[in-house]
């Protein structure tokens, strides 16, 4: 399982299937996703909310679909579902799903 944490926000590198954010409840972390349709689905919502989400050119020319989450309790580890679709119909297939962890101190 590969790390990330704020510091990966500077290097804005794309984050992996299974990475883990050690974070708190008074951060926001970026998830850096390839350019497409993604949702974003909190497996508790409880645990961490989804704030945002836009697509940013990185320093390296490539475009990328940033989300911004915020955890909101201590002591777990959240979990959010992206899925990726060709189009912005929900209905549509879905061609990729990431899971990323969030462990919140």
């Amino acid at each position: 399982m590969k790390a990330a944490d704020a510091a990966d926000d500077a290097n804005v590198m794309e984050t992996a299937d299974g990475a883990m954010f050690h974070t708190d409840t008074t951060k926001t972390e970026k998830v850096h996703l390839p350019a497409g349709n993604w949702t974003a689905t909190p497996t508790d919502a409880t645990q961490i909310e989804v704030v945002g989400a836009s697509d940013k050119a990185m320093p390296d020319g490539a475009t990328h679909h940033v989300v911004e989450v915020k955890p909101l309790t201590k002591d777990v580890i959240a979990k959010v579902k992206f899925e990726r679709r060709n189009s912005a119909d929900a209905a549509a297939p879905v061609t990729e799903t990431r899971t990323i962890n969030f462990m919140v101190h």
